[in-house]
């Protein structure tokens, strides 16, 4: 993903233990040295590290892009506190389905020149991003992005219907604008299929789609609040999967649990399954990866602007008011 969140006032040779670097050329390859962000590292057999900074050219000893085995010598990665492992009951989707995110760590780390994609070239570095080479990764993020929204869409529902409130207007509201978004974040996916480019290798590259990624980066923190806002206190209020094992406690759930034509156990994981993915450590998580992982949404939002085009736009108002000037 990135380097550490350490004090991002510095350039990278002002600080350079915060970047992966090279600190030594071999005749059969580079050592590395630095720490990168990553998630699902745990659960990978090779990392890639690319360019993520723009560079100047006097930083050309952290302009590398090369890939690396996770049982390369040196290589150790420290993971954060898992939400995994809990009573898939009190945790229906943390207990199955945490991404682990980890900080890998290159102490002097060897990497040969096979292996070894970009070498000290700050210039190509900064163009990675323009290149259209990272089109594929935003598309395969995209898609995860509008299985979340469906899966928000849907549960929000499903606690709105078991609390009885599914005809209110405000509540139809709510679940409205949800699919809204939804189906504009869909839309933006499916034109990119649409524009994709044919590469000079024969593969399709899908459409450049800023937007997409703005937009989630300005919606995804609303998403959360619309179901929390349908759900209320059925959310907080929820009892343990031991006190559904016991008999005593029990009978006060069978009686005060029980929702809209639906059964007290129903109604539970459903608000279960909506505070893991909207409340709990696992969905605070999933909803800063979801802003984030992409880098600043302010530059994600400016992104949008620089890549549209507006010069016909522009040219008809000009027309229209007679300006002597260009705009």
């Amino acid at each position: 993903l990135h380097d550490p969140c350490m004090d991002k006032s510095l350039r990278p040779t002002d600080d350079p233990d915060r970047c992966v670097r090279v600190v030594k050329e071999r005749d059969d390859g580079i050592v590395v040295r630095g720490a990168r962000f990553n998630t699902f590292g745990l659960f990978s057999n090779e990392i890639v590290i690319c360019p993520t900074y723009g560079f100047k050219e006097e930083e050309e000893e952290f302009a590398i892009w090369f890939t690396v085995p996770c049982n390369a010598p040196g290589l150790s990665q420290i993971a954060r506190e898992g939400y995994g492992g809990r009573n898939p009951l009190d945790h229906p989707a943390s207990a199955v389905y945490d991404e682990v995110d980890s900080l890998i760590v290159f102490d002097d780390v060897f990497i040969p020149w096979e292996r070894v994609i970009l070498y000290r070239e700050p210039i190509k570095a900064n163009q990675l991003f323009r290149s259209g080479v990272m089109h594929w990764s935003s598309f395969a993020g995209g898609s995860l992005t509008i299985l979340r929204m469906e899966i928000l869409c849907a549960i929000a529902e499903m606690l709105a219907t078991t609390s009885g409130v599914i005809k209110r207007p405000e509540v139809i509201a709510k679940l409205g604008e949800m699919c809204t978004y939804t189906g504009a974040i869909k839309s933006s996916f499916e034109l990119a299929m649409i524009k994709a480019i044919k590469t000079p290798n024969g593969n399709y590259k899908p459409a450049n789609a800023p937007e997409r990624r703005a937009f989630t980066t300005m919606i995804s923190e609303r998403f959360i609040e619309l179901v929390e806002h349908i759900g209320t206190s059925s959310l907080i209020f929820l009892p343990t999967a031991e006190d559904w094992e016991n008999p005593e406690i029990k009978e006060y759930l069978d009686v005060y649990m029980r929702g809209k034509d639906s059964s007290p156990m129903d109604r539970h994981k459903i608000c279960k399954f909506a505070w893991d993915i909207c409340g709990d450590g696992f969905g605070s998580r999933q909803q800063m990866y979801e802003r984030l992982h992409s880098g600043d949404p302010n530059v994600m939002v400016a992104n949008a602007w620089r890549n549209t085009d507006l010069s016909n736009a522009r040219k008809l108002i000009s027309s229209f008011l007679d300006l002597d000037g260009n705009y």
